[in-house]
């Protein structure tokens, strides 16, 4: 029997709102969700890959140029990160 090449953890956020990052607006209008694939150091010698889904958040403010927005992963990852922090 063969082991697989990764460890692979699989979430999703709870956060009932989230914050605009152009206008600082909270939101809890969901627009769409996505999932997200993130390296983190090896476990026991494997890799490990976290998978995340996050929500895009629809923004309140009519005169925002940010229509949508994605919710952050404050203390996992910065944005655009591939890896964790």
């Amino acid at each position: 029997m063969s082991l697989p090449d990764h460890l692979a953890i699989v979430a999703s956020t709870d956060q009932a709102s989230a914050t605009c990052p152009g206008c600082a607006a909270s939101s809890t209008q969901v627009h769409s969700r996505y999932q997200r694939s993130l390296g983190d150091l090896p476990s026991q010698g494997q890799a490990v890959k976290l998978h995340v889904t996050l929500r895009r958040f629809r923004c309140p403010t009519p005169a925002c140029p940010r229509r949508t927005f994605a919710e952050p992963l404050t203390g996992i990852a910065q944005r655009m990160a591939r890896r964790t922090c």
